[in-house]
Parts: C-alpha cells; structure tokens; sequence
C-alpha cells in the first residue's frame, strides 16, 4: 500500500536560519535554529537541546528580499538527528 501524506498544506523545505524564543522557569531564551520545512500550519526545528513538547515558542525567521517570519507556535513533537541535534515539529499558532 502507497502512502497518502494527509497534510491539509505540503510542507516547503527551506533550511533556514531562524531564532526561537521561549521561557523556562521564568527566565527567558534564545536558541538559535535551522527551520528545515514550512507549511501554512507547522514547521519543523533543528535545534541543540530538546524544548518540552506542549512548549509555547516565538520563531523569527529573516528573509532575503522577503518579509520576516515572526510566528508563534506550539511544540507538538521532539525527535533526536542522526547528527545529535534535536528536531523540533512545531504547530503555528498565530502569524505577527
């Protein structure tokens, strides 16, 4: 049997550098992080160190004669690389 992506939205590969911000016991951080794919309703995070799943994060992602992404989003899954580095699946909650 074939698999069927059952994405309402497909996913755009784009390996950007982006920045996330988020807080951890009050104190506020920010990671830097490559945002491997896109979509009108998620994305995807490669970052150092794991954030909790259910995390509220701010993603900022500047463009080359584009506008600046600056989402938040909701950390729906956590999964470690190959390369040791953490992927982050991430629902986008609103656009600012």
């Amino acid at each position: 049997m074939r698999y069927q992506d059952q994405r309402n939205f497909h996913r755009m590969a784009i390996n950007a550098e982006a920045m996330v911000i988020y807080a951890d016991n009050d104190e506020m951080h920010k990671v830097k992080a490559i945002c491997r794919d896109l979509s009108a309703t998620g994305l995807s995070l490669e970052v150092e160190k794991p954030i909790a799943v259910g995390e509220s994060i701010e993603v900022l992602i500047e463009g080359v004669n584009v506008k600046p992404l600056d989402a938040k989003a909701e950390i729906l899954r956590v999964d470690e690389t190959d390369n040791g580095r953490v992927l982050l699946g991430c629902k986008i909650t609103s656009l600012t």
